[in-house]
């Protein structure tokens, strides 16, 4: 990579790192592209006016010397000493005027074209005008060439072909245009400027909710905050949307490893307290009674290694966070389906699934697998004969219903179920840790939606799960 290409790159990386800067240099470029062009165009525009203007003021010029024109003889023109253009009249005074006859031959000059070198041209025919840059005594000057036809009175109407010349000095013009250019460019530089600081106040106003939410982002890092203001212009709710979205899910994560430990150690206290007994009393024991405490040991051993199993999935269960791919459920729902007839099939529970609408839910596949695996797997387990699982994907997101025809929650009961821990069935008559509903909870909590309990039309209770799909 040669010298120049790194410095380039050097330059780029130090002056583009930040957006508004790029915006700042970008708005700069426009500026000056348009002030350049807008320049170059009303410049050229006041030239093409002003050699118009020129022009017309030469034409004029030309009609003024044939009103004073006269013939004196037969083939010969007569023009006064003093014109009415003073400026005819002083010598090198820019404005020069002269007549040549059809053979290209000159045949008057005005004073102020004296002793200056004027190249000869061509005659022009009777009409004919011709306008263009030429030297005057080797400095730039417009001449405006008219052809015209003079008719002797002396010899019964004999035409006489004769051009008359009218020039203007570019020397002045030139003021004219310098003075105009001056105040163009002053202007266009007061304008420049202006846009320059406009465009600098509407770029702090239109990333100043960008500069908000680095400051918000700030504050919740140092604990001051725990999530973003919604407060933020339509293109930015998705951006700030997701991020609370991402840091409910790490907030929920941290109750939930909490959760998770409170309720290992509940798990784990009474096996513990039944293995230590049983080692203080084998040395007392005699062998029989050794092998019988021997094999309790070896169960409590077994159902501390079951609790640790399950909870070490547990802490797992959300471990990917909200994902934006959207996953179809269908085959979810169709194996549990199938695992749950196979597991309650001595309960002969006539399972039923509905679908409207392709359901997609958007996080961890391993996250509603559990989510819908508790809810189905209490629906059967208290379901008298029937479980009826509906799945809607609507506009606003993926919503889950799971009901059975088994006992009823009463309402003043439906708070205290989905607490950890807690279980209707208090007898225990029905196996279980009496926790699945809280994992429920966890998850309907980590990916921000909402559970509700309401009675079902089968008679028993029916839970319904809405997520929403995510603001992007």
């Amino acid at each position: 990579m040669g010298a120049f290409a790194r410095i380039t790159q050097h330059i780029i990386q130090t002056r583009f790192s930040s957006l508004r800067s790029r915006v700042l240099w970008t708005a700069l470029t426009i500026v000056l592209l348009f002030v350049a062009a807008t320049a170059l165009v009303l410049q050229k525009a006041f030239e093409h006016g002003v050699i118009a203007r020129l022009q017309s003021q030469l034409e004029v010029q030309t009609w003024a010397l044939l009103g004073m024109a006269d013939e004196i003889e037969p083939g010969k023109l007569f023009l006064p000493e003093a014109l009415q253009d003073e400026r005819l009249n002083q010598i090198s005074s820019g404005r020069y005027a002269r007549v040549i006859d059809d053979k290209g031959k000159e045949i008057w000059r005005s004073p102020s074209a004296n002793g200056l070198t004027w190249p000869l041209s061509s005659a022009l025919l009777s009409g004919d005008v011709l306008f263009y840059e030429t030297r005057i005594d080797k400095r730039k000057a417009y001449e405006r060439d008219f052809g015209v036809t003079w008719e002797s009175s002396a010899e019964n109407g004999k035409e006489y072909h004769y051009t008359f010349q009218v020039a203007e000095s570019k020397k002045s013009i030139k003021g004219t245009l310098k003075d105009f250019k001056y105040q163009l460019y002053s202007w266009l530089g007061f304008l420049g400027l202006a846009l320059l600081l406009v465009q600098f106040l509407f770029l702090k106003f239109g990333l100043g909710p960008l500069k908000r939410i680095s400051n918000e982002l700030k504050a919740i890092e140092d604990g001051s905050k725990d999530h973003l203001s919604e407060n933020y212009p339509d293109e930015l709710k998705g951006l700030s949307s997701r991020i609370n979205q991402l840091l409910n899910f790490e907030k929920n994560q941290r109750i939930r490893y909490r959760d998770s430990l409170a309720d290992l150690a509940h798990s784990l206290k009474t096996p513990l307290s039944v293995l230590r007994t049983g080692l203080e009393k084998i040395p007392q024991l005699s062998a029989s009674e050794s092998v019988e405490q021997q094999n309790i040991l070896d169960a409590q051993l077994t159902r501390i290694n079951k609790t640790l199993s399950y909870y070490l999935n547990r802490a797992m269960v959300v471990g990917s966070g909200s994902s934006i791919s959207p996953v179809n459920v269908t085959d979810t729902i169709d194996e549990l389906q199938k695992a749950l007839d196979k597991v309650y099939f001595d309960k002969s529970i006539s399972s039923e699934v509905n679908y409207m609408g392709t359901p997609l839910f958007y996080g961890n596949e391993g996250d509603f697998m559990e989510l819908a695996g508790n809810l189905l797997d209490n629906a059967y387990k208290y379901g008298a004969h029937k479980v009826v699982v509906t799945l809607e994907q609507k506009a606003k997101g993926l919503r889950l219903i799971i009901e059975n025809d088994g006992r009823r929650i009463a309402k003043h009961e439906r708070e205290q179920v989905l607490k950890r821990g807690a279980r209707l069935d208090e007898k225990g008559q029905i196996s279980g840790h009496g926790i699945g509903l809280s994992v429920v909870v966890d998850i309907v909590r980590a990916y921000e939606g909402r559970l509700q309990i309401e009675d079902s039309d089968l008679g028993g209770t029916k839970f319904i799960v809405q997520f929403y799909n995510p603001v992007v």
